[in-house]
């Protein structure tokens, strides 16, 4: 468990701290807090199949850069009050059960890592399995327009277009210099 603070970042529950008010409320603190606790973010990500997160709209705002499939956010229309009666009622749950009402709260992985779980024969260029793979560290992002929102389907159709482009400019080399069609289109792709 870690505790969110809004002068102390990302700390442990048994941490002692000195008295303080001060909340998180300003887009520069949200963004502050984020880039200070990447690193202890990445740890657990990598540490963790499951990650439940559980505050107030404006910490989640810390923690959305990060968000991917191991993530489930509690959430509640009536803030910090629906949150105390959704806690009281998963108390109320055998494990089982509590893992499985939890399901809905999950984090639908984003485009770019839905289309490294797919195999055109085409090398998995964006693939780090040390970071999380969501938004902060998105490739397809950071090409296009910040403020396009990706789908799967849009990606996958992207992608697709660009193997069929390759094999086809493959396949007229291969025609020009018969000797590269010994060799496999996965490896002349990676070459590429």
């Amino acid at each position: 468990m870690k505790i969110l603070s809004g002068k102390y970042g990302l700390v442990e529950p048994h941490t002692i701290l000195e008295p303080y008010d001060q909340k998180l409320t300003k887009k520069e603190d949200i963004e502050k807090f984020s880039v200070e606790i990447n690193s202890k973010i990445c740890q657990i990500w990598r540490e963790y199949d499951l990650i439940i997160i559980l505050m107030g709209k404006k910490y989640r705002q810390v923690l959305e850069p990060y968000f991917d499939g191991k993530f489930r956010v509690i959430t509640h229309e009536k803030g910090i009050f629906g949150y105390l009666h959704r806690l009281s009622y998963f108390n109320t749950l055998t494990k089982e059960e509590f893992f499985k009402e939890i399901e809905k709260y999950r984090i639908v992985e984003c485009a770019e890592y839905l289309w490294n779980r797919w195999d055109f024969n085409f090398p998995q260029k964006y693939i780090d399995p040390n970071r999380p793979h969501c938004c902060k560290f998105c490739t397809y992002r950071s090409r296009k327009n910040k403020n396009d929102i990706c789908t799967f389907s849009k990606l996958y159709l992207e992608y697709y277009q660009k193997v069929l482009d390759d094999r086809a400019f493959f396949e007229s080399l291969s025609k020009k210099n018969p000797t590269l069609e010994k060799i496999p289109l996965s490896s002349r792709l990676k070459s590429n």
